[in-house]
């Protein structure tokens, strides 16, 4: 049976590393991108079930993936994992069509526990 696979949308390695090797050993199949604009490109080939998503990044930065996620009808679940956290911030990716805010540094049982409303374990 295949592994649910998720997007990982975040420009610094350290946190790429660390978030991967979680989502890994929690059985998760992971693709990792730098920047939105690659995370567009890399959702219409790989079919994520799920997107993780930082906010501020280089090329394009979080809200504006979702702003051109939602022009191409996409409906793939959004985790925002940012260090951003005010209200502004938290809202706009709310209203932009994120499905869950979680705040850096995170807590990796919240994190698991968001991801699995949306991917139950196979």
């Amino acid at each position: 049976m295949a592994s649910n696979k998720i997007l990982l949308v975040e420009d610094i390695y350290f946190n790429q590393i660390l978030i991967e090797s979680l989502l890994i050993e929690w059985g998760y199949q992971v693709i990792i991108v730098d920047d939105g604009a690659e995370a567009l490109d890399e959702m219409i080939v790989e079919k994520p079930n799920l997107i993780i998503l930082d906010l501020m990044m280089p090329v394009m930065d979080g809200f504006q993936f979702l702003e051109e996620k939602n022009k191409l009808g996409d409906k793939t679940p959004v985790v925002v994992l940012s260090a951003r956290s005010d209200i502004e911030s938290i809202n706009k990716a709310l209203k932009l069509g994120a499905k869950e805010y979680i705040t850096k540094p995170f807590s990796t049982s919240d994190l698991e526990d968001k991801i699995s409303a949306f991917l139950p374990k196979l």
